[in-house]
């Protein structure tokens, strides 16, 4: 820890009173900005501080943590957006979601090695990572359950035009699986062999 602007946190480093107060309010930071946990501050009186703290001792530390940070705090990282993303698939998908968010944290690190892709936002990766990881063939969702997820996606979505494109990329995937599904359960592929023309006449049958 570092001198700063702030009072408080300086006198942290003398004080180990306030040194736990400070050590409490950035895991409570910490949780709201990563983990997005709804903080119970009973609990973390309670439980956590055992009684030492009260809450508005806390909420005065974090502000002041926050302004001597300038607010400069890392948001979620490109695997969490794609674990909370996925997260919304069919519960029935489970072994396939966990394939899924294998392979695309797999694109997010290998964008994030690069320096122009890395100039994205995580949740740009994320998205990007899911859409290319879903169209491997070892990627097996029934087009009901990616319906059901582009359902519940549009209820959390905010809008944006990021969002818009990666709903749109989904539901071009699930239109293109669909439509393979239905060629595949109702056609039959005929090839007739044209000797003395030396070609192969391929038709279809219902």
């Amino acid at each position: 820890m570092s001198t700063t602007s702030s009072p408080r946190i300086d006198d942290a480093l003398q004080s180990r009173l306030q040194y736990q107060l400070v050590a409490v309010a950035c895991i409570v930071i910490a949780l709201k900005c990563h983990a997005g946990v709804r903080v119970n501050f009973d609990f973390v009186v309670d439980t956590i501080c055992q009684g030492m703290y009260e809450k508005d001792e806390i909420n005065a530390c974090e502000i002041d943590i926050l302004q001597a940070l300038e607010w400069k705090l890392n948001g979620p990282s490109p695997h969490d957006f794609i674990d909370a993303l996925a997260g919304l698939l069919n519960e029935f998908t489970i072994e396939s979601t966990s394939s899924l968010c294998t392979w695309a944290k797999k694109y997010a690190d290998a964008a994030l090695l690069d320096y122009e892709m890395a100039q994205n936002s995580s949740l740009t990766l994320a998205y990007c990572s899911l859409l290319t990881a879903l169209q491997l063939k070892e990627m097996i969702f029934r087009p009901g359950d990616l319906k059901a997820w582009i359902t519940k996606l549009k209820s959390i979505s905010g809008g944006t035009k990021i969002d818009q494109r990666f709903i749109l990329e989904l539901e071009r995937i699930v239109h293109t699986n669909a439509s393979l599904s239905s060629f595949n359960d109702s056609e039959t592929e005929t090839i007739v062999v044209d000797n003395k023309n030396k070609r192969r006449i391929i038709s279809t049958a219902a």
